[in-house]
């Protein structure tokens, strides 16, 4: 795999920003949910954004290891 161009890694990291913010409202904001049709999507959204997220730290992990 090629390096990434500095604007590509500048970008991979606003990505776990962002994901980083919803995860953690997310996380919040469930308890709350009484509706639980809602409760299950919402939670089934934040497992798939963690995943989102340590995919794309496992990736950045990989780049900066690359010689």
């Amino acid at each position: 795999m090629a390096n990434l161009a500095p604007h590509e890694t500048l970008e991979l990291h606003e990505l776990l920003s962002s994901d980083s913010a919803q995860i953690k409202k997310l996380s919040s904001i469930i308890s709350n949910v009484r509706d639980q049709d809602l409760k299950t999507y919402l939670e089934t959204y934040l497992d798939f954004k963690k995943n989102n997220f340590e995919a794309v730290e496992k990736l950045l992990d990989t780049i900066s290891k690359m010689p």
